[in-house]
């Protein structure tokens, strides 16, 4: 199996979130005012700061809106807490897992990865001016899903709604 080794220097780490209204079963989007496109907000891990913070800051601070994670049920191979074996496993309630993980090879930049989660907007918390170059927005996940520049960004989206709805449609939350 091939692998790829990545310098530090070579490599940018980022984190972002699906951002769902859950009130009006929508999906936040940023508008790039600069280039005029809809993307997911996420952006640059800092240093020692942890994947699942940085993506709700990034989120707060392109969209205005302070975000809580979803706890999610995740198959993955990390075994839970405490436990050495091999998976597959299950996981309820995983607050601070990404639920997909996206590798760009990017022309500017050597290689980007984007760690990426589930997040809803808290609605109890006034919403905050984001950066100015983004606009916010709250679409239908069918409007949000055609608005999207990136064909990976419409996968992340089609990912989160199959993630969202295999943990809370018994509860019908969603």
């Amino acid at each position: 199996m091939p692998r790829r080794l990545y310098l530090a220097q070579d490599l940018v780490e980022s984190c972002g979130a699906v951002i769902i209204h859950r009130s009006t079963r929508r999906v936040c989007l940023i508008r790039v005012r600069t280039h005029d496109y809809y993307t997911l907000p996420k952006g640059p891990r800092n240093i020692s700061e942890s994947r699942a913070d940085a993506a709700l800051r990034e989120v707060k601070e392109e969209t205005g809106y302070t975000c809580r994670m979803l706890p999610v049920q995740l198959r993955n191979l990390a075994p839970p807490a405490g436990e050495d074996s091999f998976g597959p496993f299950t996981h309820n309630n995983v607050v601070d897992e990404p639920f997909m993980t996206e590798v760009r090879e990017v022309a500017d930049i050597p290689t980007k990865i984007i760690s990426w989660y589930l997040a809803e907007i808290d609605e109890t918390v006034a919403k905050l001016n984001g950066e100015q170059k983004f606009q916010p927005t709250l679409l239908s996940v069918d409007i949000a899903k055609k608005a999207l520049q990136h064909g990976s960004d419409r996968e992340v989206v089609d990912e989160a709604m199959m993630v969202l709805n295999v943990s809370y449609s018994d509860e019908g939350r969603w």
